[in-house]
């Protein structure tokens, strides 16, 4: 399957779940994920309003995801998805083993070579971190979940869509123009004419969301699907194997941990560190001698000039010379800053490692 094209019926799929809410079978978020397209999704923040509804306004950034791969310990049933949030690079795995509800933004603890020796252990996530990322796929969208406490308690701060191709587009506006029909004859006099008027001159990905009562569409599978995650963990641990497995993993995290600080105590102990952290400083101190700064509080932009080369420095701006050569104003050529030399400013060897000031 080419994922880097929908389908017109994976379209239909994608888009159509706004008339006909949440199915009656709650699917755990790796089997959502399963139907997700890889490529960019627009990105709407989501404005709630007092009355429950939302509005949604156009991200000129973008989210991605450019990989699904098999989770390390449970290849067959959950994935690592890999992408961008916001912009940035992101990894997400799953909330929970046996049926996960949401993805957390998320790698696995350690450096390779640790991963290699030890296993692949998720990153613990800290109860108290306050700004924990979650994600929700449901039907095609990607729901981000910021701050993070339960089901409950969260921040739903943007919906994902996927990008769509001028075909696609086309047969989304053909689809809901068809669905907009039959719903304009239920709408009568003038605030139905008003409101259908106003989803008209919608974007159809726009239109999508307005429709959709996203924020209850959410909420219900969050419901549903935590309470379901409840009943097959609870089966789920009940296998000796599935057990060990847990149990393990907070060991081999553990172990991970003492690793790592044993590591970084040896080595800031060792005369390699010891060496570097004596050349790095020898090296800011040389530095520092052989240069000169330059702090302009004059409150207007300065031109300086030395060695045949020139800068400006703003406003409240600081710059460092080589302090080997003498230091001038320059004459600002209309707003380029020349190296024709006007007034010293400081002179060959003098405050070497100071700032000055320009007033």
């Amino acid at each position: 399957m080419n994922y880097l094209r929908l389908s017109m019926i994976t379209l239909i799929t994608i888009f159509s779940f706004q008339l006909r809410g949440i199915a009656q079978e709650i699917l755990s978020q790796s089997e959502e994920i399963r139907n997700m397209k890889i490529g960019e999704y627009n990105v709407y923040r989501v404005i709630l309003q007092e009355n429950g509804s939302a509005t949604f306004e156009s991200f000129d950034y973008v989210d991605a995801i450019t990989e699904k791969k098999p989770e390390k310990n449970f290849p067959n049933e959950h994935f690592q998805v890999l992408g961008k949030l916001q912009n940035s690079s992101a990894s997400f795995l799953p909330d929970n083993w046996a049926f996960p509800a949401t993805y957390i933004q998320k790698g696995y603890e350690g450096n390779k070579q640790m991963q290699e020796d030890f296993g692949y252990i998720p990153q613990k996530i800290h109860k108290n971190d306050n700004h924990e990322e979650r994600v929700v796929y449901l039907n095609g969208w990607i729901f981000n979940l910021s701050d993070w406490k339960n089901k409950d308690d969260y921040t739903l701060w943007t919906i994902s869509i996927p990008k769509l191709s001028n075909e696609e587009r086309e047969a989304l506006k053909e689809k809901q123009k068809a669905e907009e029909n039959i719903n304009d004859k239920k709408k009568k006099g003038l605030k139905g004419k008003l409101l259908a008027l106003q989803e008209s001159a919608m974007s159809p990905e726009y239109r999508a969301l307005h429709n959709a009562n996203a924020p209850k569409m959410l909420q219900d599978y969050l419901d549903a699907a935590f309470a379901k995650q409840e009943k097959e963990y609870a089966a789920w641990i009940k296998n000796p194997g599935n057990a060990k497995f847990v149990e393990n993993v907070e060991l081999i995290r553990e172990t991970m941990i003492k690793f790592y600080k044993k590591d970084k105590e040896e080595y800031y102990n060792s005369e390699e560190y010891r060496r570097i952290k004596a050349n790095n400083e020898a090296a800011d101190q040389a530095r520092a001698n052989s240069t000169v700064t330059l702090k302009n509080e004059s409150g207007g932009t300065i031109c300086v000039t030395t060695g045949g080369s020139s800068k400006t420095i703003g406003p409240g701006g600081s710059s460092s010379f080589q302090c080997s050569k003498d230091i001038y104003y320059g004459q600002m050529n209309g707003n380029t800053c020349s190296t024709t030399k006007g007034s010293l400013i400081v002179s060959a060897n003098q405050s070497c490692g100071d700032t000055i000031t320009v007033l």
